[in-house]
């Protein structure tokens, strides 16, 4: 199916760096029920961009609400982002984008640690940092609108097994938005309540429903977030092929995505 022409949100790309560096998704949320209202037909989201991360953009009510003071968590991620931050995984820059806004820049790969883990010859860390790029693309790809595979270049250093599963990664996302009728203006996006904190779940129309973990460790969503699903049985994740059963608890790993659907939507 075509994409729809909208415009970028430019709240989007600043949210989900935000929940990854807090493993909290409540901030982005609460942009997305109340941008939902806004505008129902969605945005075009693009991932990949080497463009400033703008954290002026956070709505300071929804910071708070989320537990955080909007200055503090501010300075926050900029050391998070520019790897001052103890534990950071990224390698951004602070940059000047005028009237003291602050903001970051930096590639996908620098900010989500993956030349970081190249550099430093760390299995494990470029395995979370390659996570960590998917989810992005994962959840923006999951929301109303369009999405843009813009700007995404191979990291140089990966093995040739690595860049064959990253590709096949993006064409399966590519796949499943242009053959599924689930992104469609008849399919309206919102989110649930996972209760969990480093899970965000969204919903598409009757039929999908995407489960994000923004956390290095599992995480486990009760059943029910997933109540409106059960009547469908088991459902079936369009990129991995995971089956979840919507009455009990679903349990994700480090940085994984699910879409999930009825299993006849499946077969269709």
């Amino acid at each position: 199916m075509p994409e729809q022409k909208l415009q970028e949100n430019p709240e989007l790309m600043p949210l989900l760096y935000n929940s990854l560096a807090a493993r909290n998704v409540a901030q982005l949320a609460g942009m997305l029920r109340r941008t939902g209202k806004e505008r129902p037909e969605g945005y075009a989201n693009a991932v990949g961009k080497k463009q400033p991360l703008r954290w002026s953009v956070l709505n300071q009510g929804e910071t708070r609400a989320a537990g955080y003071d909007p200055q503090r968590h501010i300075e926050f991620l900029m050391q998070f982002y520019t790897g001052e931050y103890p534990g950071s995984f990224a390698e951004g820059k602070s940059v000047d984008v005028g009237s003291g806004v602050p903001a970051v820049q930096g590639s996908v790969s620098e900010l989500c640690g993956v030349k970081k883990a190249l550099r430093a010859g760390n299995t494990y860390e470029l395995e979370l940092a390659l996570k960590r790029e998917l989810l992005l693309y994962k959840t923006a790809a999951a929301m109303n609108g369009s999405m843009a595979f813009t700007g995404r270049k191979q990291p140089s250093g990966l093995k040739e097994w690595q860049k064959a599963w990253l590709q096949e990664e993006f064409d399966k996302m590519k796949q499943v938005r242009r053959c599924s009728g689930l992104f469609g203006p008849d399919c309206p996006g919102s989110v649930l309540q996972t209760w969990n904190g480093g899970v965000l779940g969204f919903a598409r129309g009757i039929h999908m429903l995407a489960l994000a973990n923004f956390t290095d460790q599992p995480q486990t969503v009760g059943s029910g977030c997933m109540q409106p699903f059960i009547k469908y049985g088991s459902l079936r994740d369009l990129l991995q092929g995971a089956v979840v059963q919507p009455d009990q608890p679903a349990v994700l790993g480090p940085y994984e995505c699910f879409w999930l659907v009825p299993r006849e939507v499946c077969s269709q």
